[in-house]
């Protein structure tokens, strides 16, 4: 129920800059909103060996975010114990996410877009129920799935020219239906980036990292 940036107390990773193992503490990691700078300014020259992290026995309090305090709410939790709260977040994945053993996926494929203000207030006329957050320097940030479901592509959608599709429970989640191939993610990924692109000027970002073997010799 906490962010790593919460609990991390140091990284230990190869530099392959510097050739040799370093050690970070967890304020040199840069952690935002689903990023650090292992996804932007050290992209690929770090390899993460282990991490250290501090964890508390004693009850977390809230304010939490929405979806937990939704599930407490709902089932009259008031025991915010590590134990109770790790159970209610299983049980919301489980809820929101298809096992990988039965339905071939990984996990949320887009992150939540951050905005300005002046972008989101102009999107809020033309669209007053659009779903968002305010966060860090005053800006904005809009659920992805909405802007995708408003974008033409519904929860449980299949795109018969890729063989892709989005799961019948989250239109974040990309399904493998019968694709042929790793080109046809990327086909149908770029299906919904212009969609929504094209309807609310916003580029949304993979968060999976994808990996491309060397050419073969």
């Amino acid at each position: 129920g906490q962010e790593v940036k919460n609990v991390l107390v140091d990284v230990e990773a190869y530099d392959s800059r510097m050739g040799r193992f370093v050690y970070l503490h967890g304020d040199e990691c840069d952690f935002g909103y689903r990023t650090s700078r292992f996804k932007t300014s050290d992209r690929g020259r770090f390899f993460i060996t282990a991490v250290t992290v501090e964890l508390s026995k004693q009850a977390l309090q809230p304010p939490f975010y929405a979806a937990l305090q939704q599930y407490f709410d709902e089932h009259g939790i008031t025991d915010f114990s590590p134990k109770s709260v790790r159970q209610a977040v299983i049980a919301i994945r489980t809820s929101k996410l298809p096992d990988p053993n039965e339905t071939a996926n990984n996990g949320s494929f887009f992150g939540n877009p951050i905005i300005s203000t002046k972008q989101f207030d102009t999107l809020r006329q033309q669209y007053p129920d659009i779903p968002s957050w305010e966060v860090a320097d005053n800006r904005h940030k809009l659920s992805a799935a909405w802007l995708i479901e408003q974008a033409g592509f519904e929860k449980g959608y299949r795109d018969n020219e890729t063989g892709m599709g989005l799961w019948d429970k989250q239109a974040l989640v990309i399904v493998n239906n019968d694709a042929r191939g790793a080109n046809d993610i990327q086909k149908f990924k770029q299906k919904i980036v212009r969609a929504v692109e094209t309807k609310f000027g916003i580029t949304l970002e993979q968060e999976p990292e994808t990996i491309v073997s060397p050419p073969r010799p």
